[in-house]
């Protein structure tokens, strides 16, 4: 009985102790945006903050969206610190430059911009974003639901 008892708490530190330690590296954390119905065939951005809850400095390798339909053409840049969060319509905002995202260094907060336009685009709640990332000389990946991109949607035409 004793030596069950052991087992069962030792198999049980090791498994705490593994999540303490993924907690410790850190993962990303994204702000939300509210969106509404958008117009197929035009070009939108959201601007958001993400956030990196580790210690140090993280490489961003690449993100992208997963579960995306083709008729949603995107792509992820990397922004300007100190612009407002929100979605935007190319020609009536200034969004600043719009930087590479692969290998860009995230101390603990960055502005992140999703360049896209959506033909016909119904809400997903399977849509995700995927965070391909180097930290501690260790290439990661995270999976984050968004409920942003999820509501991602085209009025009817």
């Amino acid at each position: 009985m004793k030596r069950k008892l052991f087992l069962f708490l030792l198999l049980l530190g090791l498994l705490l102790g593994g999540c303490i330690k993924k907690d410790e590296e850190g993962k990303f954390v994204i702000d939300e945006v509210s969106t509404s119905a958008l117009e197929s065939g035009k070009n939108y951005y959201i601007i958001t903050a993400i956030r990196w809850t580790g210690n140090g400095n993280v490489i961003i390798n690449d993100i992208d969206l997963l579960h995306a339909e083709s008729n949603i053409q995107h792509q992820f840049y990397a922004g300007e610190s100190g612009k407002k969060l929100g979605v935007y319509k190319r020609d009536k905002e200034d969004i600043g430059e719009l930087k590479d995202i692969k290998d860009w260094t995230i101390e603990k907060e960055g502005i992140l911009i999703l360049s896209f336009q959506l033909e016909d685009v119904k809400k997903n709640p399977k849509r995700q974003i995927k965070i391909l990332y180097t930290v501690n000389d260790k290439q990661q990946e995270q999976i984050i639901d968004s409920s942003t991109i999820q509501n991602l949607y085209t009025t009817a035409k």
